[in-house]
Formats: structure tokens, sequence, C-alpha cells
């Protein structure tokens, strides 16, 4: 998609300049290839344990949320293990907690996280920034 619509605006640009440099020739069709819609897959699910093998990768990580760590900035779901020990971390800053509501409510429910892997101090974790991110799935 992104390579369609950095075709697109080049080709706009490029009619723009012909404009100006009024060019007898025309800028030719844009490829048939890039007209196609580029089929997206659904994210991985992966356990909290195989993330360390995911990051800059969309992902879909599930586990228990065992700890819920509520600071004035920033709030932490540790995954499968409590902090130190925990093999993948949710984080939530402050300008999106209101999303989330209380978060005690995700304590000891098993979990569907996505998003982006990201690495921070040798740990993976995934920043949510929206509730569509978290999902509370069946069985504890």
């Amino acid at each position: 998609m992104a390579e369609r619509q950095a075709a697109l605006a080049g080709y706009r640009l490029a009619d723009e300049i012909e404009k100006y440099l009024k060019c007898p020739e025309t800028v030719p069709l844009l490829p048939v290839s890039t007209l196609a819609d580029v089929p997206t897959e659904a994210p991985k699910k992966i356990g909290a344990d195989d993330a360390k093998n995911y990051y800059d990768q969309n992902m879909i990580v599930t586990g228990k949320v065992v700890q819920v760590s509520v600071r004035r900035n920033v709030a932490f779901l540790n995954i499968d293990k409590p902090f130190p020990d925990s093999p993948f971390t949710a984080v939530i800053f402050e300008d999106n907690l209101g999303q989330f509501g209380d978060l005690q409510k995700f304590n000891n429910q098993n979990v569907e996280i996505s998003g982006t892997v990201t690495e921070y101090h040798g740990k993976p974790e995934i920043i949510l920034e929206s509730m569509n991110q978290l999902k509370i799935v069946g069985g504890n």
C-alpha cells in the first residue's frame, strides 16, 4: 500500500512539473502491478517467552497477566511472571491510560496483546496506545 501511495505521489508531482516545464510528452501511466491490492497477513500469535525473537515485528503476544503495576505516568502489565522475571511486558503511557479504565481487571486474566514488539533494557514489550490492542481471552 505504501509503495502504491508513493508511486501515485510521484506521478502527481511529475504532472505538476510537466505543467511548469510545458513538456510535450506525457508521463507514462502507473504500472498495473502497483495498482493491485497488497495482501495483508494477520499478525502471528506467539507466547510471551517467544516475543524476544520477534523484535520490530507486528505480533499478537499471548499469556497471563500476573502483575499490574500502575504509576502516575505509566502502567505495566507483566505477563506470565512478575517483574523482574517477566518474559514480556505491555506498557501503557500516561496519555493513553484513561482508555483502559481500571487495569486491575486484567490481573490473572489470559490476554492477547497486539502491536509491534520492541526491546527495552533487553526485554520485549509492546506499547499499548488503544484498547483494541488488548483482549481478554477464555481460560485462566
